[in-house]
């Protein structure tokens, strides 16, 4: 308890560092008290995740946009209830997606040559521009159930998403590898699954997220 303690105290120093520094940069001019009770709702939320950096820059940066005249009309209460709800993984997901603020994913669905059956494998694979797949379905789930990301199962008609399902589909990757692996599990069935299908779609912040970005992560 002793050692949960001095990391504790760590924690708050490094966090307490973070909100004096964002707060330094609002102008004067600016610095706005009628919020205030914004701003304490966070600070009593952030300490559920003060062992998380990205999470404690976060709500630093939610806390002086909650004084700051020029951010504050747009802070809603529920701002850092979400930012309590978050994961590290999850609050590392919606950085990136705002700062894109659009996604192609893949569906991987296995399906039979005889039969009308089609079941689902990996949902949500995530195609980014670099060639790199992110696979975080319960960070997905996550961000869509607090309203910050809407998931579309069709193809976005975009040059640089069509290169990315592309190569999805091109390439023997290593969600290809696991859905032939579920392929050969199943075998056994009457009809058997023996192929996969790729569905398109891609993920977009809604406009609570891409609010909840500017206020958050900006």
């Amino acid at each position: 308890m002793m050692k949960l303690g001095v990391i504790s105290k760590h924690n708050m120093e490094r966090f307490d560092k973070k909100i004096i520094e964002k707060n330094k940069s609002i102008p004067l001019e600016n610095r706005d008290e009628t919020k205030q009770g914004l701003a304490l709702k966070a600070l009593e939320d952030s300490m559920y995740q003060l062992d998380s950096e990205i999470l404690q820059d976060m709500f630093a940066t939610l806390i002086a946009s909650s004084l700051d005249n020029r951010k504050n009309a747009a802070v809603l209460p529920s701002f850092s209830s979400i930012l309590k709800d978050l994961s590290s993984d999850d609050a590392i997901l919606i950085k990136k997606i705002y700062m894109l603020n659009a996604v192609s994913t893949a569906d991987i669905k296995l399906t039979q040559t005889l039969g009308d059956n089609v079941l689902p494998c990996l949902e949500d694979i995530m195609l980014f521009d670099d060639g790199s797949m992110l696979h975080q379905p319960i960070s997905v789930n996550t961000l869509n159930r607090l309203g910050l990301i809407s998931l579309h199962k069709t193809s976005l008609v975009q040059p640089n998403f069509a290169l990315n399902y592309k190569h999805f589909r091109q390439n023997n990757n290593q969600f290809h590898k696991y859905a032939n692996k579920q392929i050969s599990r199943l075998k056994g069935g009457t009809p058997p699954f023996n192929s996969f299908v790729i569905k398109e779609g891609y993920i977009t912040m809604t406009n609570l997220g891409k609010t909840f970005g500017r206020i958050v992560i900006d």
